[in-house]
């Protein structure tokens, strides 16, 4: 089982990049980020609530920067991945995605 979660998650990339070059069209780049992150939201919510509220005071003094690290990881990266979708392939969005790791390992080195 240990083997099958890393592929499960990149089985959800490959369908998410999937997803996202197919609605590339259709729907605008940040409507697709909002509606993700959305239903995230409502499917999280009730599992991480308790968590959350019984550290509440570890989590105030870094709420800084959990925000911006939200704002960067999460709602920068993937508009620009959407809008990516527009201008090239599922499969060089799926190969520059892929490095991502790689390069904020390197990045972080540097």
């Amino acid at each position: 089982m240990q083997y099958a979660f890393p592929l499960i998650t990149v089985l959800i990339w490959a369908i998410n990049t999937a997803v996202t070059k197919a609605s590339a069209g259709v729907i605008f780049p940040a409507e697709i980020g909002f509606y993700r992150w959305a239903l995230a939201g409502l499917l999280f919510t009730p599992f991480m609530l308790g968590p959350v509220w019984a550290n509440r005071a570890a989590i105030r003094p870094v709420l800084g920067k959990i925000f911006i690290l939200a704002v960067l990881g999460t709602a920068l990266y993937q508009s620009l991945a959407y809008f990516a979708a527009s201008l090239t392939t599922a499969t060089n969005m799926g190969i520059i995605q892929s490095m991502v790791p790689m390069m904020a390992l390197g990045l972080s080195i540097a």
